[in-house]
């Protein structure tokens, strides 16, 4: 405690001032995904993942709903089984758990206000979620609107009036689009890109749709307490892009060309360096933005650092430098740490002279590998079985094994609970 205070205070002597958001349990956030263990045996994996971001004070809620949700949450599922044979997004989202979870009723007084989702259709491809790599014709559009349009009714109709925002995007956009590459200076085939674009586009429209017909119905959009869905993309790669407009990425060759609500940022490429700021920059005047765009329609999706592998001066020095630069962008809403619970084991990890990459940062090579976007896609490297030992986890968690809180989750209570001045200076 006493050397993350020193490095707290060495972290604030310095830099430009920046400004403090208003409401910091709805800025600050994290993620649940593929948890090697579970806190609370009680609970679904789901569940108890909801509670303990709720303990550490965050109002955000991100998870996956897709065919594959089962096999993401996958512990204490008895008492509220996964529904065996859904066919469809509203008709997961329906379901015990994913209902308990959006009612906040999942323990302990969760009160969130925002969950973001990767979301995906129920297909004939059940299980490929980037299918459209190789095709998107008019019938897939035609699956992928009435999907999104259905899950975007019943959201609007089941929490009316309850002031409750919902975010539907997707895995990292950048590496999806090169299709099982994971080489970031190989830009995604023109076809590819294009087929991308199609298929945003019709899970837009389905949320349009959805909402138009909604507002028609009930005249209830545009108050306070109005529930309302979003729908974006989320790109990975744009430090790369910010002085190179031919760079090839998502932020140039799909945000442009797309009319989204809102688009997100897994950072991992620039968290740590004074390149956030510009990326940011890029993201939002690249942004194509639909009428029903929130007023802050950007936010960074994921950031976060393998507890066990770096130190804390760095681990700390990022969330500072996360934290700080995104405060200072009137158009960002959000910041979702990479996450509650680890999802990754040391033997998936890249070799330690894979690991220190150009850039020296293991985050960087390890998200350009095919073992991570395995993780990432639900086909992970923890699965049914629980990994309790610290040890053999690489310590992408603000909640250990053992339930405490390890030193970003203990950063991230105090930063949002006003224990820990946020961080204002970069």
């Amino acid at each position: 405690a006493v050397m993350i205070s020193v490095l707290l205070l060495a972290l604030l002597s310095a830099g430009s001032h920046g400004s403090v958001p208003s409401d910091l349990a709805s800025f600050v956030g994290l993620q649940h995904f593929q948890p090697c263990y579970w806190i609370n045996s009680s609970l679904p994996s789901l569940l108890d993942g909801a509670v303990q971001i709720h303990r550490i004070g965050s109002r955000n809620f991100k998870f996956v709903l897709s065919s594959n949700t089962p096999n993401v949450y996958p512990f204490h599922n008895q008492a509220m089984p996964w529904p065996g044979h859904a066919t469809s997004l509203a008709e997961l989202a329906a379901s015990p758990q994913i209902a308990t979870l959006l009612q906040n009723k999942a323990g302990e007084g969760t009160n969130f206000n925002t969950f973001v989702m990767w979301a995906y259709s129920f297909t004939a491809e059940r299980g490929n979620d980037n299918y459209w790599c190789k095709h998107f014709t008019a019938a897939d559009a035609a699956t992928e609107t009435q999907q999104f349009h259905d899950l975007t009714a019943l959201l609007l109709t089941r929490y009316a009036g309850q002031g409750l925002t919902f975010v539907l995007e997707h895995w990292e956009g950048d590496w999806a689009a090169r299709c099982g590459s994971y080489n970031s200076s190989q830009p995604p085939e023109a076809a590819v890109v294009q087929n991308m674009i199609r298929w945003l586009a019709a899970r837009q429209r389905g949320v349009e749709l959805a909402r138009t017909a909604h507002c028609a119905t009930t005249g209830a959009c545009g108050s306070a307490q109005a529930s309302v869905v979003y729908h974006g993309t989320e790109v990975n790669l744009v430090g790369d892009c910010v002085a190179n407009p031919a760079c090839g990425n998502l932020v140039r060759s799909v945000v442009p060309h797309v009319a989204l609500d809102t688009v997100s940022y897994s950072s991992y490429d620039t968290m740590s360096s004074p390149q956030l700021s510009p990326a940011l920059d890029l993201i939002f005047a690249q942004m194509n933005r639909t009428a029903a765009s929130p007023h802050q329609p950007v936010f960074i999706t994921e950031w976060g650092l393998p507890l066990m592998q770096v130190s804390t001066a760095q681990a700390l020095q990022t969330a500072h430098n996360v934290l700080a630069v995104a405060a200072q962008k009137p158009f960002v809403s959000r910041v979702l740490h990479w996450q509650v619970i680890n999802n990754e084991l040391v033997s998936s990890a890249p070799t330690a002279a894979a690991a220190a990459g150009s850039s020296g940062s293991p985050i960087k090579a390890w998200q350009a590998s095919s073992a991570r976007s395995a993780s990432a896609s639900g086909n992970g490297l923890c699965g049914s079985t629980p990994v309790t030992d610290p040890k053999a986890q690489r310590g992408f968690w603000a909640v250990q094994p053992d339930g405490s809180l390890s030193v970003l989750g203990a950063y991230l209570q105090g930063v949002i609970n006003g224990s820990i001045p946020f961080p204002t200076e970069i």
